[in-house]
C-alpha cells in the first residue's frame, strides 16, 4: 500500500482541522499538525502554526519546542534560545526530549555553547517567575503564564538535580521561596523548597550551610506538626555543624532543638540543651562549662547580656526566657527564677538599645513565655520579677 507524502498528509489534516476547530478532535488535529510540519521540515509553516497555537496552549511545551525549531532553522538564534528555554521551563528537559525524538535529534546538533545559553536562560526565567509570584503578580501576567510556585519549585529541582556544576542561583532561589512561603504559613511549599535546597547544598559540600539550613528545615517541619521528623533533622543538623558553626549559629540551632525537646515533654534533655545554647554564645565564660545544673553565680554570669553585639542582644531575652521555661519544667525552680530575672534585665537593655524591638517578634514571644513561666513560679510561692516598661 502506497503511503501518502508528508505534504498530502499535512493537507488532509488541515482540512480536518478546518472542519473540527472546536472540541477535543480539533485540539488533537492542531497539535498533530505540529509534528507533521516538523517532519516535513516546513519550518515557516511550523512557526506560523505554533505561534497561533501558543495563544490557546501557552503552557504546552511542544508548542514552544516547535517555535524553537522554526527559529533555529531560520537562523534566529536568540529567539531559538528563548523558545527552547521556555519549553524546558514548562516540561523538564530530559522528560521533554524523551517524549519528542524530533526535538532530541535537533538538540544533539545545536552545540554545547548554545545549550549552555539555553540552560542559563531557563534558570533566569524560573528565578524571575519566582520573584514575580512571591511579589503578588497574577499568574497570567508573569514571564511564564500558567505556572504556580509549586510548578517552579518542581522545575527548579528537576532541572538542576543532574547539573554539574550546579547553577549558583538555585540554592538561593529555593531558600527564598521557602522563606516567602513560610511567611504565608504555606508549610508544604516552604518545607519542599527547603528540603530540596538542602539536597543541593549537600552536593556542594558546604557543611556549615547544610547544618544551618537543616536546622531551619527542622524548625519548619516542627511547626507543620511532624515532631518525629523534626527531631531527626535537628540531630542531623547538630552532628553536621559540630565543628563548623559560628557561636551565633550554634546557639540558635541548639536553642530551637531544646524548644522541641521541651514541647514533647523531654524536660531534662531540653534544659541541658538550652544551657548548651547559652554557653555556645558565651565562649569566653570561665569555669566548668559542661556541668549541670550550674551554680547560681555561673547562671547569672552566663545570662548577662553585657558585651553582646546588637544582633545577639536582640535575640538574648528570648534565649534567656526559654532557659527559664525549661528550668521550671525540669524542676529547677530557684534557677528558673534567676533566669527570669536575667530575662527582665536583657529586655531592659534591648529597650534602651533598640526601642522598637518589643513590638517585634522577639519581644512578643518573650513576653508571652515570660508571663507563662512567671505565673507557674508564682503559684509555687517563688518571688518573681516583672518585665520592665
Amino acid at each position: 500500500m502506497k503511503t501518502a507524502s508528508p505534504a498530502r498528509r499535512i493537507g488532509a489534516f488541515r482540512l480536518r482541522l478546518a472542519a473540527a476547530e472546536a472540541g477535543r478532535q480539533g485540539q488533537n488535529a492542531r497539535l498533530w499538525l505540529l509534528g507533521a510540519l516538523w517532519d516535513a521540515e516546513d519550518w515557516e509553516s511550523l512557526g506560523q502554526h505554533a505561534t497561533r497555537l501558543r495563544l490557546s496552549y501557552p503552557t504546552h511545551s511542544g508548542v514552544h519546542a516547535a517555535l524553537f525549531a522554526s527559529a533555529y532553522q531560520d537562523g534566529r538564534v536568540q529567539d531559538a534560545i528563548e523558545h527552547l528555554a521556555r519549553a524546558f521551563c514548562y516540561s523538564y528537559s530530559v522528560r521533554l526530549a524523551k517524549a519528542s525524538p524530533r526535538l532530541a535529534r535537533m538538540i544533539e546538533g545545536v552545540g554545547g555553547e548554545f545549550l549552555q545559553e539555553v540552560q542559563t536562560r531557563t534558570m533566569s526565567m524560573l528565578v524571575e517567575l519566582s520573584d514575580q509570584l512571591e511579589g503578588g503578580v497574577e499568574t497570567a501576567e508573569t514571564v511564564l503564564p500558567g505556572m504556580s510556585l509549586s510548578d517552579v519549585l518542581n522545575r527548579v529541582y528537576d532541572y538542576n538535580k543532574y547539573e554539574d556544576p550546579l547553577d549558583p542561583r538555585v540554592i538561593d532561589t529555593l531558600i527564598g521561596m521557602s522563606e516567602s512561603a513560610w511567611d504565608r504559613a504555606d508549610y508544604s511549599v516552604a518545607i519542599n523548597a527547603r528540603r530540596r535546597a538542602c539536597q543541593f547544598i549537600e552536593r556542594t559540600g558546604d557543611i556549615p550551610r547544610l547544618a544551618v539550613e537543616l536546622g531551619w528545615l527542622a524548625t519548619l517541619v516542627k511547626q507543620a506538626g511532624n515532631l518525629e521528623e523534626a527531631l531527626s533533622l535537628f540531630q542531623r543538623a547538630i552532628d553536621a555543624g559540630a565543628d563548623h558553626l559560628s557561636p551565633r549559629e550554634r546557639c540558635s540551632l541548639l536553642g530551637r532543638y531544646a524548644n522541641l525537646l521541651h514541647k514533647i515533654g523531654d524536660y531534662d534533655p531540653a534544659v541541658r540543651m538550652q544551657w548548651l545554647a547559652v554557653l555556645a554564645q558565651k565562649e569566653w565564660l570561665p569555669g566548668p562549662r559542661g556541668s549541670f545544673p550550674p551554680a547560681k553565680e555561673v547562671l547569672d554570669s552566663a545570662l548577662d547580656p553585657d558585651g553582646l553585639d546588637t544582633i545577639d542582644l536582640v535575640a538574648w531575652p528570648l534565649l534567656a526566657v526559654n532557659l527559664a521555661n525549661c528550668l521550671e519544667s525540669a524542676g529547677h525552680y530557684d534557677l528558673a527564677t534567676h533566669a527570669l530575672g536575667a530575662t527582665a534585665i536583657a529586655v531592659a537593655m534591648v529597650n534602651r538599645a533598640k526601642p522598637a524591638t518589643p513590638g517585634g517578634p522577639f519581644g512578643v514571644e518573650t513576653e508571652r513565655i515570660f508571663a507563662n513561666v512567671r505565673a507557674r513560679l508564682a503559684a509555687r510561692g517563688m518571688g518573681v520579677p516583672s518585665i520592665p516598661e
